[in-house]
């Protein structure tokens, strides 16, 4: 594991794709298209950009150039708990202060707790990582990781220095996003959960999330956003609650929890 210098400047070739990133700001599609972006200077192979409020993640952007199932088996391994066994979190959280970013390069051989390596490595047959690690003036973690996967080799010196020139780009525009993307989740949603479970025990945990959300107001994208899952396991678990609530849809499902609350 290796801690690397941030540039406080932009440099020549963030000055030139600035305009581009910053459209990504705030999007859907914010981790897809910085990958994109990105792929000449970088070459990764596969992004993820996370939030940490609490020390658990939050999924903010993330996309793969290479398999969608290895991609699958990442993100999957790394909800799973793995993060808690991530050198970045600690870094995150124990070393840096307010405010503070880092660069960070992590081998394959760098990962030292067997399960995590497993999981978020071995199986999804990722190589290595680079991360931009950065903390809010409030004390919020943001990550932003590129990944290189085994058949592409790890990353090379010109991808460093390419990074570490970007970084301060790459910082502004993944504060920005999550900000933006923040604002946009509402604060009473642990109260409405908490309520939802209750009132209908019958609802597994995952149907009672999705139900708590829709009744803030999310939409399934912003669902899954907050829950770290899959917009299209939103759909799935979301139809499963209006079943067993015996509801036809979000209109239905208001009325019901406002009837009861």
């Amino acid at each position: 594991m290796r801690l690397m210098h941030v540039a406080t400047d932009i440099g020549g070739a963030g000055r030139g794709l600035a305009c581009d990133l910053l459209a990504a700001v705030g999007r859907e599609d914010f981790g897809a298209r910085l990958l994109r972006l990105l792929r000449e200077p970088l070459q990764a192979d596969l992004i993820s950009s996370m939030a940490f409020a609490d020390r658990n993640p939050i999924l903010l952007g993330h996309d793969t150039l290479a398999e969608r199932t290895a991609e699958a088996r990442a993100v999957r391994g790394y909800f799973s708990g793995c993060f808690r066994e991530d050198p970045n979190t600690k870094v995150l959280f124990d070393d840096l202060q307010p405010g503070a970013s880092v660069v960070v390069y992590m081998s394959k051989a760098d990962v030292r707790t067997l399960s995590y390596r497993r999981l978020c490595y071995d199986e999804p047959r990722l190589a290595d990582r680079l991360s931009l690690l950065q903390k809010t003036r409030r004390g919020e973690g943001i990550t932003l990781n590129f990944y290189r996967c085994e058949a592409s080799g790890p990353f090379q010196a010109g991808q460093f220095d390419a990074f570490t020139e970007l970084a301060p780009l790459l910082r502004a525009a993944s504060l920005r996003h999550y900000e933006l993307v923040a604002a946009r989740l509402p604060v009473n949603f642990d109260r409405v959960l908490r309520r939802l479970t209750e009132r209908f025990p019958l609802l597994t945990a995952r149907e009672a999330q999705c139900a708590a959300g829709v009744i803030c107001g999310l939409t399934a994208d912003e669902i899954a956003l907050k829950l770290g899952i899959k917009t299209t396991s939103v759909i799935t678990h979301r139809k499963r609650a209006y079943d067993r609530l015996g509801v036809s849809g979000h209109f239905d499902l208001l009325s019901l929890y406002h009837a009861t609350a």
